[in-house]
């Protein structure tokens, strides 16, 4: 009787012990599932940030070459059409102040970007450093 009921004990302890292991693991597995979404999301607005970056230079290559356009045509018709000349002058100013707000913006991209690169990296040490534990923890079992 004794003998059954030290049996039934270490059996219930041990059940006990591989439940906890089992929703140790499990809490460490969600976790870890979470940490790779985030990481996934990050990756994704950093990717999204890259092209608006990339769209917006290109932009501001464009307005480039049609600032340089707007100021060689006012140049030429500086001599014989003054008013024409005039507008060329006003399109250039409207093209320059386009120009320096596009150049904010990619400012303010970049900086997003920068930012999410470091929450990235962290991110990512942070997965490597639990996963590394949750092998650990699996190798002691």
């Amino acid at each position: 009787m004794k003998l059954k009921r030290l049996v039934a004990s270490i059996s219930a302890s041990f059940d006990d012990l591989v439940s906890k292991i089992e929703n140790h693991e499990a809490v460490a597995e969600v976790t870890l599932q979470e940490i790779r979404t985030a990481a996934a999301k990050i990756r994704s607005q950093l990717n999204i940030t890259r092209q608006r970056i990339e769209y917006l230079q290109n932009q501001d290559n464009s307005l480039q070459q049609d600032c340089e356009r707007w100021q060689a045509r006012a140049l030429q018709c500086s001599e014989h059409d003054r008013e024409r000349a005039l507008r060329c002058v006003q399109a250039l100013e409207q093209c320059e102040q386009q120009k320096k707000a596009l150049r904010q913006q990619i400012q303010e991209n970049t900086r997003l970007q920068e930012e999410l690169i470091r929450h990235l990296n962290h991110v990512e040490q942070r997965l490597s450093e639990l996963q590394f534990k949750r092998d650990l923890s699996l190798i002691h079992i």
